[in-house]
């Protein structure tokens, strides 16, 4: 069987221009650079996921983030791990809502600050709190989402 091009889309005429809501959608593409076609690469959703994430690591925190030890009874550290292994060590990170640590014996909402971090985990600090007991073990608790930045390109 024989294909006519100029028959394949007969009819069809589109102008994106003509109303401010118009759009088109277009799937099944594949960019490459040069001049030699590869052939068509399709990722299932998690592990093009799990790419991204190589790049800026997130932790979805929907209450308990990490644990980690209390170090005198104002200062805690926590060790947060990453769900994939990020391209090189974050160098810092954001939050989008509060953090606090809390152990058996005291909590609060301190200052949590930028520790170290590897390209598995990263450990971060709390300033601040009070009631803590040097050696406790603590729990990192929030409702928000901790970015790690520095590993994009």
């Amino acid at each position: 069987a024989t294909t006519v091009t100029a028959n394949r889309a007969a009819g069809q005429t589109v102008n994106l221009a003509d109303t401010v809501s118009n759009y088109i959608n277009i799937t099944g593409v594949q960019l490459e650079t040069g001049t030699t076609a590869t052939p068509f690469e399709h990722l299932q959703y998690g592990q093009q996921l799990a790419l991204c994430l190589r790049y800026l690591p997130v932790v979805q925190a929907t209450n308990y983030v990490a644990t980690g030890m209390c170090f005198s009874a104002t200062n805690a550290r926590c060790s947060v791990q990453f769900p994939v292994p990020s391209r090189v060590s974050p160098t810092g990170f954001t939050t989008t809502g509060a953090i606090s640590m809390t152990t058996n014996n005291g909590s609060g909402t301190g200052s949590i600050v930028w520790a170290n971090a590897s390209t598995l985990m990263a450990s971060l600090s709390a300033t601040g709190l009070s009631g803590l007991v040097a050696g406790d073990a603590t729990a990192l608790i929030g409702n928000q989402s901790i970015l790690f930045t520095g590993c994009e390109l």
